[in-house]
């Protein structure tokens, strides 16, 4: 595998700029813009990182691969101090911040846990959750709990645990699906409108004076 070290001057478009992304950093001036952040997300390339060796592979594919048949490693260890400090910070920034992010229905509480417990995690020198049930708003374990049991082809009876070990099993693709499922909408909302009635039972009322 090639290791960059220089710009090439027959490489154009996306790639051209994905080479100079990669020098910008070892030049000491890490300078990405939104262009290289839209390119990033394209399906022209794959990425691989080797933590021990500390290196990101590109593999690049489809159109890609017709101009740069050579996977291309970006090693750490031959940048810059201060890139590397600020690629560590924008590491944690993206890793969390993810795990912040809120659904438009999802309880800002459900995202605030998912934060902690993804913190908790990394700390505990886990990078990645143990488990659907551990890093999925609970809400929408019991919608799919409530799905196996009444809306799937082969009903089943399931706990809560178990409908988070059949959603692992299901893979990022299919768990998107389910998600954007008006029925699976629903049932979040039906889930949360419940919770909070109930909790509204339960609390005392506050004199407001009037």
């Amino acid at each position: 595998m090639e290791k960059i070290n220089c710009r090439f001057a027959k490489i154009n478009g996306s790639n051209r700029r994905m080479y100079d992304m990669i020098n910008y950093g070892r030049d000491g001036a890490f300078k990405p813009n939104e262009e290289n952040i839209k390119m990033a997300r394209n399906q022209i390339v794959k990425k691989s990182l080797d933590v021990s060796n500390a290196t990101v592979t590109f593999t690049f594919v489809g159109e890609g691969a017709k101009l740069i048949l050579t996977p291309i490693v970006v090693d750490a260890k031959t940048m810059p101090p201060a890139i590397r400090a600020h690629a560590e910070l924008h590491g944690y920034s993206q890793k969390f911040g993810d795990a912040l992010a809120k659904g438009k229905d999802e309880p800002l509480s459900d995202a605030i846990e998912r934060f902690k417990t993804t913190l908790a995690q990394a700390k505990a020198g886990q990078w990645r959750a143990e488990s659907t049930f551990e890093r999925a708003p609970r809400d929408f374990i019991v919608a799919f709990q409530m799905y196996l049991e009444t809306q799937a082809k082969t009903k089943r009876k399931v706990t809560v645990e178990q409908a988070a070990q059949l959603l692992e099993k299901l893979g990022e693709e299919k768990v998107k699906a389910f998600k954007s499922m008006p029925w699976t909408k629903s049932a979040v909302a039906n889930i949360r409108a419940k919770r909070a009635a109930d909790a509204a039972k339960e609390a005392k009322p506050i004199d407001l004076g009037l």
